[in-house]
């Protein structure tokens, strides 16, 4: 009879926390439930915007309006997880740039710039997911940084800017850090209009009107509607437009790009062209407009 009592108070309290849970999304296991487990992880996807000699990923988040970039020592993560796993991923260029992966963790965002994931669980790369227009652009960039090297001189403040481009936030925040981290420089991602409503350009007043960036260097890459144009076989009369794919073409980009110190110094690429192919990698970019100095 005693047990019959308890069974009988037991399935009415159950009946009542089934209740107090109708309409929620989500009830908490009871406090001293031990076998029950609460998933606290959370996971990001990112862009890996470049791979360091010792294996340290500097990651994008693509879906983040806040520009957030992360980086993850593979290295140290390696400890942790099934060594042989990881070092494959590295090894085969899984974990290559240009790849988009799934990173699970299940600790806070640590609040440095870089961000550090705290308790990286898993690290998964997406199938398809691979597009490497950040190294596309870096190319660019580097290349730019070679041409009339006078206008490199003393420089503390790098800007890059790529809001025309179709990078999204984070990964234009990532080939700015990049880039700048690399020629020992502040990065900035503000235009020339930011720059000058900020005080960073000197000479905008007076008789003698002469803007210049004393300290500082402005890069700029903007993606264009200009038409890339390629001279394929004709297809037979009143047959089918042949797909690109078949030719090894995914996508293409149309792009001016510049750098800019002074009225007097500045440099820039014009009617630049790049095609990506069909496993998301942007070959090299042809420049087929003029090359400019001011």
């Amino acid at each position: 009879m005693k047990r019959s009592l308890s069974l009988l108070l037991s399935l009415a309290l159950l009946c009542a926390l089934l209740a107090g849970c109708a309409g929620q999304s989500y009830c908490p296991p009871a406090p001293d439930d031990e076998d029950s487990v609460v998933d606290q992880s959370a996971v990001s996807r990112c862009r890996v915007v470049s791979v360091s000699d010792d294996n340290v990923l500097l990651l994008a988040d693509v879906d983040s309006e806040r520009g957030g970039i992360y980086t993850l020592d593979a290295g140290e993560l390696s400890l942790e997880h099934d060594q042989a796993e990881l070092g494959e991923l590295l090894d085969d260029g899984q974990l290559a740039v240009g790849a988009l992966v799934e990173v699970a963790f299940g600790g806070d965002i640590l609040e440095s710039y870089p961000a550090l994931f705290g308790g990286v669980e898993r690290i998964t790369v997406l199938p398809d997911g691979f597009d490497d227009r950040c190294a596309l652009y870096l190319r660019v960039l580097d290349d730019l940084w070679g041409k009339d090297e006078g206008l490199n001189g003393d420089v503390k403040y790098i800007s890059v800017d790529l809001a025309a481009t179709s990078l999204t936030p984070a990964e234009r925040s990532a080939v700015a850090w990049t880039f700048a981290q690399a020629h020992d420089a502040m990065p900035l991602e503000l235009n020339y209009e930011q720059l000058c409503e900020e005080g960073y350009i000197s000479g905008l007043t007076g008789e003698d009107v002469f803007p210049a960036w004393e300290n500082g260097i402005l890069f700029t890459i903007t993606e264009t509607d200009d038409p890339v144009v390629f001279n394929l076989p004709d297809s037979a009369e009143g047959g089918e437009t042949p797909s690109m794919a078949q030719y090894n073409v995914k996508n293409t980009v149309s792009f001016d790009a510049s750098k800019w110190r002074t009225a007097l110094g500045a440099y820039g690429f014009s009617e630049c062209v790049a095609v990506q192919n069909n496993n998301g990698v942007w070959g090299d970019y042809n420049i087929n407009g003029a090359e400019w100095i001011s």
